[in-house]
Parts: structure tokens; sequence; C-alpha cells
């Protein structure tokens, strides 16, 4: 069975006297801990290095839902998958959801092609840019026809 609990460790404080909490993934006895945004100081935990801060709790706990939800397609009991698998699988998904800056991608593209018409492009893209008023357009900004 596929679980995810937050917890921190409490042999890995930081130099700025701060924990990193991070999310314990088990899968058939086999586990792995993925790193998180939270980071938490001492007066933030209990005495057995549990959140006691609701903020962070419920920072954390948003996180354990999210993996949850990312992973409830998995056909987890009629597969070999293992646990690193899993974690493949999770990071795939992050990426997809992983919105790309439309604008960014066509100057790369445009330093490295090298198609006939590619001033044709440019001008096309600068005249876009300034139609659009920045320079910065996610793909998640585009409306889906």
């Amino acid at each position: 069975m596929l679980t995810f609990k937050a917890e921190i460790r409490k042999n890995e404080m930081k130099v700025g006297g701060t924990f990193n909490v991070k999310i314990r993934v088990t899968y058939n006895r086999e586990v792995k801990r993925l790193a998180t945004h939270i980071f938490v100081r001492t007066e933030d935990l209990t005495k057995d290095f549990k959140l006691k801060n609701p903020k962070y709790i419920k920072e954390a706990d948003k996180l354990v839902r999210y993996y949850e939800e990312l992973c409830m397609g998995l056909p987890l009991e009629a597969s070999n998958l293992t646990l690193s698998d899993v974690l493949d699988y999770i990071q795939k998904e992050k990426e997809k959801n992983t919105p790309i800056d439309f604008i960014q991608f066509c100057k790369d593209w445009l330093t490295t092609t090298e198609v006939k018409g590619k001033r044709n492009y440019q001008t096309t893209l600068n005249t876009f840019i300034a139609f659009l008023g920045k320079d910065k357009l996610n793909t998640n900004q585009v409306t889906k026809l």
C-alpha cells in the first residue's frame, strides 16, 4: 500500500537552525523521502519532532493530499511497480503541470534553429511581444478552443 506522511528528521538540522519538512513515501515496505519547500524552526516543533504550528501542519497536509491525488490513477495492486517507478511517475506528473513560458521557448528556438525564414519568425515574435505588452506568456494563460 502506498502511503505519504510529512515528517521532520532530528539529525538533519540546517546551519540556520531550521529543519526541512520531508514527505515520507512508503510502498511495499520500501521508504524514500521527498524534500519540500517547507522549513520550520525548533519552536514550531514538539519534543517528538512533530509539527505544532497550524500553518505548517496545513501546508504539509496539503502536500500529502496533492501526492495522494497524483497517485490515485496508478494501478498499484495489479502491477509490479517499485517505489522508484512511483517516484518517477510523480516527477513526470509534476512536470506536466509546470507551465512553459511560450515567448522564452520561441526565443530559445530562434537561437538554435537554422530555418530559412528566421528573420520573419523573429519579427513576428517581436510584434507579438509588443501586442502583449510583456515578454512572458505562460502556456496556462492561453485559452483552449
